[in-house]
């Protein structure tokens, strides 16, 4: 990895085999790729949860998501292309586990908003954790 760049973990999830190889995964790769390229960016690894629902949480406890806090280290990027991508679970459920990420181990996440598309950067410095 060159030493220039700062290391990134991208996240994404399809809900059903069947989103595999559509405009689900082609927006998602898109989005990660976009956000990359911009910030010069080095992918360490692409974790993805195929067929994994996130109404229910599951992609947060035993997913592959749930292995990005033993991954990252301070300064890394997540990168994740939508919050349902991230989670359709209760936002008292899904919150914490999230915001522990961004507290304790210091990364940068990028998230799209899934009803514009706009980037949202949460960090140690702007996060809201009320």
């Amino acid at each position: 990895m060159e030493t220039d760049k700062k290391r990134a973990f991208v996240y994404e999830r399809f809900s059903h085999e069947i989103q595999r190889g559509n405009s689900s995964e082609e927006r998602q790769e898109r989005f990660s790729d976009q956000v990359i390229k911009e910030l010069n960016l080095e992918v360490v690894d692409t974790l993805l949860d195929d067929g994994v629902s996130a109404r229910d949480g599951l992609n947060l406890e035993s997913g592959r998501f749930s292995e990005l806090y033993d991954l990252v280290q301070a300064g890394d990027y997540i990168i994740i292309e939508g919050w349902s991508r991230y989670s359709r679970a209760e936002f008292d459920f899904a919150h914490p586990i999230l915001m522990r990420l961004v507290r304790e181990k210091d990364v940068k996440l990028y998230i799209g908003r899934d009803e514009d598309g706009e980037l949202v950067e949460i960090n140690k410095k702007n996060r809201n954790t009320s």
